[in-house]
């Protein structure tokens, strides 16, 4: 693996590239034009043989997928990845640093030793950064989301179990009036969880209601009975079936 930063280094002069001679005690002599004479050093000339192919594949660290568009410069070359991910340079046996760059991610750079005809391969990975970011709207910008319930009330005549239609229903602040099924929905109101009281009016009828938990869509049945009629006596008789009873 290649360090994760390395210090710049100053990119040499392109070397002089010839066949390596088989003898060697040699005189070389290279002419600019027909009359100038260019003396070339020893220690400029690079055989052609010394040369190293390197490969790099560069690569998103969280997909595993290849960078298409990175850029990679080494020794003053620079090259972009195709779409492997993949670069190729050739260059004499030495070591080099290199950098890699591309708009989405941050910039790396390392380094990589190159021996003499070696044929090097190397993965270099490129990982984003999370930003936190913060967006600003405005409240009539917001789609909200009704994340309370519905609840649904069935108000039926309790010896008929018949739908009473235009029964009035008071649950959290809201009304509604039964329809010929004798059933009042509120619904887009954001019923929260917990208990709830309601309480139901209907012409004939005596009052009902009581508190129901809400965790969840919820159907309630209401019966509703005539209220208690007074004899002669003035004593209210009902039966026992009319009796709604407690839980004690």
């Amino acid at each position: 693996m290649f360090p994760k930063t390395m210090p710049q280094l100053m990119p040499k002069a392109k070397p002089v590239i010839l066949p390596k001679p088989d003898d060697e005690d040699f005189d070389l002599e290279l002419f600019k034009g027909e009359e100038s004479e260019v003396e070339v050093g020893v220690e400029d000339i690079v055989w052609e043989e010394a040369i190293a192919e390197l490969t790099l594949y560069v690569l998103d660290y969280t997909l595993d997928a290849p960078v298409e568009g990175a850029l990679v410069t080494i020794n003053g070359h620079s090259d972009t990845t195709d779409s492997d991910g993949k670069v190729v340079f050739d260059l004499p046996a030495a070591t080099y640093t290199y950098t890699v760059e591309h708009d989405d991610y941050p910039t790396i750079s390392g380094s990589v030793t190159l021996a003499m005809m070696e044929i090097a391969e190397y993965i270099i990975t490129l990982a984003k950064i999370a930003e936190d970011t913060e967006t600003s709207v405005s409240i009539e910008e917001i789609d909200w989301i009704d994340a309370g319930f519905d609840v649904e009330f069935t108000v039926q005549d309790d010896d008929t179990e018949v739908g009473i239609e235009g029964a009035v229903v008071t649950f959290l602040g809201e009304q509604e009036t039964t329809n010929s099924s004798g059933v009042a929905l509120f619904e887009n109101i954001g019923v929260p969880l917990g208990y709830h009281p309601f309480e139901v009016e209907a012409d004939g009828y005596t009052n009902q209601g009581w508190e129901i938990e809400v965790t969840e869509n919820k159907q309630i049945t209401v019966n509703m009975w005539p209220p208690a009629e007074a004899d002669e006596s003035g004593d209210i008789s009902i039966g026992i079936e009319s009796i709604l009873w407690l839980d004690a």
